[in-house]
């Protein structure tokens, strides 16, 4: 961004003031005595830009009092010249306000608009404010807006610091070197790396020496750990032999004495048991002997019975014959009714039951064959529709098998409609390309008969040399392109035009100031100025067009003059067909084409005869192509249609299923119909039938009735009859009973009989078993005691050796669990185990009265890993040393590359600006390492005056010494300062737009100052505003848009800026004080 306007008030001795800074190139001088106030416009600036380099506190006056409030406010405006994304115009603002007895208060403000004085926006920034704070305005100063307000070197160049870098050490001017080109950032990662190379060999060597210690450490373990080892296993046999056998005569005792045991139980089970079967055995015998005597009783009482139950059966059959005569007495006299009573086979009140029941069935079955009339009527209704549903289901079923068998043949003849619309789909995508092409075609044959009628004009240019010209002509500038001014001579050859193809599309133009259209070369003819009279280069084959116009061979000569100053070999300059300039290097400008040679056209205009020829058959063709695709394409469309109708007809196999399957529920439905309708019909048929069979009946259980009636009338000749009938039939049903009775105790005595017998042997039988018990028992008494004096012995040897057993875990407990004992047992003889025993017990005493280190194993792992570690970590430091130092080699040929490419490029841009004040100049750099193993850097600045003889030396010699009569002069020494400086700052990133010099010429004499304002000028190519307290010839003045003087009154006291004004003679006239 551009200074445009800076405005203060309330600053020192100054009133409020607005200086105008307006002008992208255009450069400002402010003038006056020491002393008078010059450098606080430049501190203004830093303070309103936030820079910690400035004390805002030094801009009160001196001559306001401590008792008064001290207000000031500085506005400084810039101008975005569009690499910021801003509005065009943005107004930075510090309000200061200090009361007395108080701290200073600042507020910052930022304001953009697109004109002057109208902002659109602005924001306030103080420190109470959590979100704009001052931190946030140093932020957008930097990000948003690309202004480092710290950034001195940059921007300001103070009276201070005019001889800064001859003063320097070249330690410290190397440190300002690295900090503007941005290598101390490398320098210091290069230092950091050295100084870990140093921290990590330190722990490679006490890696080193705790590996050696851990190593013979690990020894002296591993030599008490076999002994303690050795130990433990002769321990571990010892112990493990001696519970061994100790387990196995536990086990083998034990066995003894639970076999006796089991034995000495079983014979006692055994006893007790005999013993309960001999109690067993004599109650039974009792309980035999009462069952004989209570069966004997039974039978006697049975006998009994039976003699009673013949007489009852005796006396029954006597009294039924005579109830039997008797009754056959009377049934003569009633037999004519009886007998058609008898015929009925049912009784009166059955008759009369079944003709009420019969009458109440008939009315039932009269209601059913109404209703079963009616279901036939409605079944039948139901029936016809169903059979209509059905021929019309039968008629679609049929219709889609005819048009499945459709689909499917045209499917077949082509495949699917997925696979013709990708054949559709291609010949669009052919008809398109095709379609392109002609476009294409079109497009470059309009371009090529553009380019014909150019070439039959002798008027070809670029495109881009088209746009300049058009740009040009709107512009009202005269443009000449480069072929309209020179060309290659008859006998060149088309090659010789490759010389030029970097500038060979270069535009000439009528004007000092233009802005380009593009990225062409573009020329200002008035700036070209020949220094001698070229009208040709026989060496390039090149020469200017003859012509009748006189301006125009004056402005080709003016063009070759300007061709030839690329091939002097100073820069900007062509080599290698490659524009080389010190900003960097171009290519051709367009594609290659020969455009300066006579033949060079005739052969383009011939062949771009034949290439319309060619294009305009082949434009032809393609339409033709198109035609035919797009009849296929037409034809495809059509049969992709047919295919989707097919393929939808296919898809519907659900609804055709349905159908069917509604076609064959529906026929099931009709068939279930006609059967329930013939159901029905027989149901019908059958009412009919039963309703005169009850009619039938009703009428014969009438005439039943009638006769029971006649039977009424005989009722109790029938009443006595049917007493006597009644007890007849209870007599023979006694007599059945007593006849089943006398049966049954006829059976009781038989088998009362035989079971007296057979109790009477059961007893005999049990009395011989108790006898045989008891003698059994008195031999198991005997086997008792046997089995128990066997068991007790057993068990003493048992009870002995568990005691040992015992105390052996309680002595050796820990050991056992430490070895993970498990009992073992093995298959030994009592005398085998007793030996083993014995063993196990010397071997184990003695064992245990070794001494040794229990410790050992833990000691001699913990010592292992230990050395595991050790030797891990040295591999480890060794590892990361090696890349730590291939990274430092690396990291120092990147540093050293980098700083010898940067003094490279200020050493020659140095040594190029010394040379132009009749000076050598060198800039040299070097680094070591001091005494403490910190690496030193150092820059050196030498200069020495051509034709002198001697070494060069570094201009701070005579600064750093203090003594005179050696070194370059203070002059010398201000102009190698300053020339480094430019040099410097032409090769740092950073480029401002704008550079504040405040006293650089304080030591340069007026001739120097000059030429070195120029070259500052021409290579800065920015806005400058100089601070200077010389006067000024008024050549050195016209190098400035606006010149001002500060001037000082300590009388008032008061400062004024005053505007120094260029007159039509050129003189200089001070102007008012605004």
């Amino acid at each position: 961004m551009i200074p445009y306007r800076i405005s203060f008030s309330g600053i020192r001795d100054y009133k409020p003031r607005t200086i105008s800074l307006m002008g992208k190139r255009d450069h400002i001088l402010i003038s006056g005595a020491n002393g008078a106030g010059k450098s606080t416009l430049t501190f203004c600036w830093g303070a309103v830009m936030a820079s910690t380099k400035v004390n805002v506190e030094g801009l009160r006056s001196k001559n306001l009092s401590d008792n008064r409030v001290w207000r000031a406010k500085i506005e400084l405006i810039y101008e975005n010249d569009g690499f910021v994304d801003a509005a065009r115009f943005v107004r930075f603002t510090l309000d200061l306000e200090q009361e007395p007895g108080h701290p200073l208060k600042k507020e910052y403000y930022i304001a953009e608009g697109d004109r002057v004085d109208e902002w659109e926006q602005e924001t306030r920034f103080s420190s109470s404010d959590k979100h704009f704070n001052f931190r946030e305005y140093k932020r957008m100063l930097l990000q948003k807006y690309k202004i480092d307000p710290d950034a001195f070197y940059l921007i300001w160049y103070q009276q201070q610091d005019v001889n800064q870098f001859a003063v320097m050490k070249p330690e410290e001017r190397f440190r300002i070197f690295s900090e503007m080109t941005g290598i101390e950032s490398i320098q210091k990662s290069w230092e950091s790396f050295k100084e870990q190379e140093r921290d990590k060999e330190a722990i490679l060597q006490t890696a080193r020496n705790n590996q050696i210690q851990y190593k013979f450490e690990l020894e002296r373990w591993e030599k008490e750990k076999n002994r303690y080892e050795d130990q433990q296993s002769r321990i571990k046999r010892g112990i493990l032999q001696y519970k061994t056998a100790l387990c196995t005569l536990e086990d083998h005792y034990y066995t003894e004495r639970m076999k006796y045991k089991d034995e000495l139980e079983d014979v006692k089970e055994n006893l007790d048991e005999k013993y309960e079967e001999a109690q067993q055995g004599e109650k039974q015998f009792a309980q035999l002997e009462a069952e004989l005597l209570a069966k004997q009783a039974e039978f006697q009482s049975a006998e009994k019975e039976r003699e009673i139950a013949e007489e009852r059966q005796l006396q029954c059959k006597k009294e039924s014959k005579d109830k039997e005569r008797e009754w056959n007495a009377m049934k003569e006299e009633i037999k004519d009714v009886t007998d058609r009573v008898k015929n009925i086979g049912i009784s009166e009140d059955v008759v009369r039951a079944e003709k009420s029941s019969k009458e109440q069935q008939l009315q039932e079955a009269e209601k059913e064959k109404v209703y079963t009339e009616q279901l036939i009527s409605e079944t039948s209704y139901n029936l016809n529709e169903l059979r209509s549903e059905v021929a019309k289901l039968e008629v679609q079923v049929d219709n889609d098998e005819a048009a499945v068998v459709s689909a499917k043949n045209y499917i077949e003849q082509y495949k699917s409609s997925f696979y013709m619309e990708e054949k559709h789909t291609k010949v669009e995508s052919m008809m398109r390309q095709t379609k392109d092409l002609v476009e294409t075609v079109k497009k470059d044959l309009q371009q090529k008969y553009e380019e014909k009628k150019q070439l039959e004009l002798n008027r070809y240019v670029s495109p881009r040399q088209e746009e300049g010209l058009r740009y040009f002509r709107r512009e009202g500038l005269q443009a000449y392109p480069l072929r309209d001014l020179i060309e290659l001579e008859g006998d060149a050859e088309f090659r010789h035009e490759d010389i030029l193809n970097t500038i060979k599309y270069a535009i000439f133009v009528e004007s000092k100031e233009f802005r380009p259209p593009n990225d062409l070369y573009y020329v200002p003819l008035p700036l070209i100025v020949p220094t001698e009279s070229v009208i040709s280069l026989p060496q390039y084959k090149l020469r200017i067009k003859e012509g009748d116009n006189e301006k125009l061979v004056s402005v080709a000569m003016k063009a070759l003059w300007w061709v030839k100053q690329f091939f002097t070999g100073e820069q900007p300059c062509i080599q290698k067909n490659s524009l080389i300039d010190i900003r960097g290097f171009r290519g051709e400008q367009e594609k290659t084409e020969y455009i300066l040679s006579e033949k060079a056209i005739m052969q383009r205009l011939e062949e771009t005869g034949k290439w319309i020829e060619e294009h305009e058959k082949q434009l032809i063709q393609y339409e033709r192509d198109i035609q035919t695709l797009e009849e296929k394409e037409r034809k495809l469309h059509d049969i992709v249609y047919k295919l989707r109708d097919a393929e939808a007809v296919l898809q519907k196999a659900a609804e055709r299923t349905f159908r069917i399957e509604q076609l064959g529920r529906k026929t099931e439905e009709k068939q279930r119909l006609e059967q329930e309708i013939q159901r029905l019909y027989a149901i019908n048929q059958e009412l009919h039938t039963r309703i005169s069979r009850l009619r039938e009946r009703l009428e014969t259980l009438e005439q039943y009735e009638m006769i029971y009636e006649e039977l009424h009338k005989e009722k109790e000749k029938i009443a006595h009859m049917q007493k006597l009938e009644q007890i007849h039939r209870e007599l023979l049903d006694e007599l059945k009973r007593v006849v089943e009775q006398r049966d049954i105790l006829d059976e009781t005595c038989n088998r009362l009989e035989i079971e007296c017998n057979k109790a009477s042997q059961k007893t005999k039988q049990q009395k011989q078993e108790v006898e045989e018990l008891c003698a059994y028992i008195q031999r198991l008494e005997k086997k008792k005691k046997d089995v128990q004096e066997h068991f007790i012995t057993t068990e003493e040897k048992l009870i002995s050796i568990q005691r040992e057993n015992q105390d052996a875990n309680d002595t050796y407990g820990k050991l056992l669990e430490q070895l993970g004992w498990e009992k073992q047992i093995e298959e030994w003889s009592e005398a085998k185990a007793l030996s083993q025993k014995q063993s196990a017990e010397i071997t184990l005493e003695g064992a245990l009265g070794e001494t040794v280190d229990p410790l050992a194993p833990e000691n001699y792992a913990k010592m292992k890993e230990e050395n595991e570690k050790s030797n891990a970590e040295l591999h480890n430091a060794e590892q990361i040393l090696n890349e730590l130092r291939e990274n430092i080699a690396l990291m120092r040929e990147r540093l050293e590359t980098t700083i010898q490419m940067n003094a490279h490029k200020i050493h020659k841009k140095f040594e190029q600006y010394m040379e132009q004040f009749h000076f050598e100049g060198k800039v040299e750099w070097n680094m070591d390492t001091n005494k403490h193993g910190d690496m030193r850097y150092y820059l050196y600045i030498k200069a020495r005056k051509k034709g002198h003889r001697g070494k060069m030396e570094d201009i701070s010699a005579k600064g750093r010494g203090g003594k005179v009569g050696s070194g370059v002069s203070g002059g010398e020494e201000s102009l190698s300062s300053l020339l480094f400086a430019l040099a410097l700052l032409q090769t740092i990133e950073a480029s401002p737009g704008y550079i504040i010099l405040d006293e650089y010429d304080s030591a340069l004499d007026d001739s120097r100052k000059e030429k070195v304002f120029t070259l500052f000028e021409q290579e800065l190519n920015r806005k400058m505003i100089i601070v200077s307290p010389k006067s000024h010839d008024p050549n050195y003045l016209q190098h400035f848009s606006q010149a001002l003087t500060v001037m000082h009154d300590a009388s008032v006291p008061v400062s004024r800026i005053l505007q120094v004004k260029r007159a039509i003679e050129e003189t200089e006239t001070v102007s008012k004080d605004n």
